[in-house]
């Protein structure tokens, strides 16, 4: 090994890249790499036997995957957020954040200002575009407008100019009317 090969394996420790990737990327085994950066100092290069997290005895440090680190550097380099990346690989946002630290927006950057402030102005423009449409429900029509004077106008748009009680008046005596019939 030259002295080439051992600033590239620290360099891309320190950028920072799993020792899978790394080991890919030089041509060596995983377990050279692990030396290498045990040597150089890294902490977290385990001897690398059934690493994982949460189980007694499996000591140091959890890698990712090799498989589930190349779709997640894909997803990042296509724009996907990080919640998105979390849905799609099943991983959580420490991961994420650790092996791409410049992904997603952190609370109070002017990133993260500017997208709170497009989240009222659409919040804002739905509330005027929903009262603006005229809907069963959604309050009387306008003065003049021929539905005025039906007890639908009444019902549905929930109306109470004089037309409209006036008309809901009658329907409702000739139902009242018409069930005293049906008794009989």
């Amino acid at each position: 090994m030259n002295t080439e090969i051992l600033l590239k394996i620290v360099a891309y420790r320190q950028e920072p890249r799993p020792i899978a990737w790394i080991a890919r990327e030089t041509g060596l085994d995983t377990r050279d790499v692990r030396a290498v950066l045990r040597v150089a100092g890294d902490q977290k290069a385990g001897p690398g036997r059934g690493q994982v997290r949460g189980v007694k005895g499996s000591g140091g440090f959890s890698e990712v995957n090799l498989d589930k680190y190349d779709r997640m550097e894909y997803l990042v380099s296509q724009g996907c957020s990080i919640n998105e990346v979390m849905r799609t690989l099943g991983g959580n946002q420490a991961t994420i954040k650790k092996w791409f630290p410049g992904v997603g927006i952190t609370r109070g950057s002017a990133e993260h200002k500017q997208a709170a402030k497009n989240g009222r102005k659409m919040k804002r423009l739905e509330e005027e575009t929903t009262l603006l449409k005229k809907r069963p429900g959604s309050g009387p029509p306008p003065p003049g407008d021929p539905r005025h004077g039906t007890r639908h106008c009444y019902n549905i748009y929930k109306c109470r100019c004089t037309d409209c009680r006036a008309a809901n008046a009658q329907a409702s005596a000739e139902r009242r009317r018409k069930l005293k019939e049906r008794k009989k």
